[in-house]
């Protein structure tokens, strides 16, 4: 499998992606995300911590 260039990553615009909302989420100890899941019906965002003692946090 090749790895992806440069313009795959992270989410380019010119490859379909549309910027809905951009906001700013505050520094914690909870380490980084790796998976997210939004539900537009509640507007929430789900984000799955990867830290060692991980969290989901519902924004």
């Amino acid at each position: 499998m090749e790895t992806p260039g440069p313009l795959a990553l992270p989410c380019p615009l010119g490859a379909g992606w549309q910027r809905v909302e951009q906001i700013v989420l505050p520094r914690s100890a909870g380490g980084g995300y790796s998976a997210g899941a939004y539900n537009a019906d509640r507007d929430e965002l789900w984000l799955l911590s990867d830290a060692p003692s991980g969290s989901i946090s519902r924004w």
